[in-house]
């Protein structure tokens, strides 16, 4: 029950740690570094099963990212999405887990820095979406090196 979420809870936030190390590496580099499921997936998921403050406490060292796009999907279009695919569903693959998941990153998304923030309708086709996301990632790039410049 319980103690395995926070299990869980406490492997993925030991992943970050690691994640969050050889991001700061490659930034360091000069490097523009791209991820996915990073901290609002921790917050969102492992809230659904341990206290949401508690979660946030675990990830206090995740770097807050220049840009976060979210991929908006009702839960019910998710599941559809992830049924074609083949073997057992995974442990969060229940419309109503995905349900809370869903209220967990919409929680997240109203605290969110708007600045920081784009939501995209992830139901879109995956060119249309590819090229929103490659625009709004030129957009912060073009405009970090414009505020670099001398």
């Amino acid at each position: 029950g319980h103690q395995r979420e926070a299990i869980i809870a406490l492997l993925f936030a030991a992943d970050r740690l690691d994640h969050v190390a050889r991001i700061k590496e490659r930034l360091a580099e000069g490097c523009v570094v791209v991820s996915d499921r990073y901290l609002p997936s921790s917050l969102a998921y492992q809230s659904v099963f341990c206290d949401l403050a508690w979660v946030k406490d675990l990830n206090r060292y995740a770097i807050t990212p220049d840009l976060t796009i979210f991929l908006d999907v009702a839960p019910a279009v998710a599941l559809a999405r992830v049924g074609g695919r083949p073997g057992a569903p995974e442990r969060y693959e229940k419309l109503e887990t995905l349900t809370r998941v869903d209220r967990a990153y919409r929680a997240w998304l109203a605290d969110s820095d708007a600045q920081r923030l784009r939501s995209l309708d992830g139901t879109k086709p995956m060119s249309e979406l590819a090229s929103l996301i490659q625009a709004e990632v030129m957009a912060l790039l073009g405009s970090q090196t414009r505020s670099n410049e001398p």
